[in-house]
């Protein structure tokens, strides 16, 4: 079980160890479940999730590592620079996920690849403040989305996740302070989580069509025994 007094990092992130395994798409799957049990909150994040990661890429692309290009051809949409970096990294930690989940999330990188480097030719510099703006709008719509969720440990203040009505009527005046303060925190947190979380969403996609439909009702599983214990370790 949870310890009684939780950590800075705990408060900060909720569960540090989302930041920790970023290689294992089962847990990262069956956490994300847990922590998006509304409708809204999933529809808003399979909005938003898309164009945070696009403008990551788009930040990216104005790092420039020299004037060559990948294809001469096409040197508005193929220049080497970091967004390159970026795609080629997100490219081997999604392998590394799951293959057959990582070949269906790379043509996804890849447009996003292409789309920063054009979105940088029309915009020039002025396309920094669109992204960053574009970057932490989509974030916050994300983290206003979990409003309606369970409340989890430690924000709950106990060691299990309380029903957000019932919390809001007898969370102490400090402990919504307390969330209120963390606000920007946790917008952060919703950025820094989306290149992490796209192959989640990616995979949700392909439940639908029918792939690997165990692992859906593991995951379902797994997270039903995470809300109900209120152990992150029951997974």
């Amino acid at each position: 079980m949870r310890e009684s007094d939780p950590s800075i990092i705990e408060h900060l992130l909720t569960i540090p160890e989302a930041q920790v395994r970023i290689f294992d798409l089962k847990w990262q799957s069956t956490f994300y479940t847990v922590f998006h049990q509304t409708k809204t909150s999933k529809l808003l994040h399979t909005l938003c999730m898309a164009p945070i990661v696009f403008s990551l890429f788009a930040l990216a692309s104005y790092i420039e590592f020299s004037d060559a290009y990948l294809f001469e051809a096409f040197p508005i949409i193929t220049p080497v620079n970091g967004a390159l970096l970026v795609f080629v990294i997100s490219a081997v930690w999604y392998l590394i996920m799951d293959i057959t989940v990582g070949l269906v999330t790379i043509p996804i990188i890849l447009t996003f690849w292409l789309l920063a480097n054009a979105f940088n030719a029309a915009f020039g510099t002025d396309g920094v403040y669109l992204a960053v703006i574009t970057l932490f709008t989509f974030s916050f719509i994300q983290t206003v989305s979990h409003q309606p969720e369970p409340v989890p440990p430690p924000h709950s203040g106990s060691k299990k996740f309380v029903a957000y009505k019932k919390w809001a009527k007898i969370a102490s005046v400090s402990q919504k302070i307390k969330v209120i303060t963390l606000f920007p925190v946790f917008t952060c947190v919703e950025l820094i989580s989306s290149p992490r979380l796209l192959p989640v969403q990616v995979l949700r996609l392909m439940h639908r069509f029918g792939f690997r439909k165990d692992l859906e009702k593991e995951t379902t599983e797994r997270a039903k025994r995470v809300l109900k214990t209120g152990d992150y370790n029951a997974y």
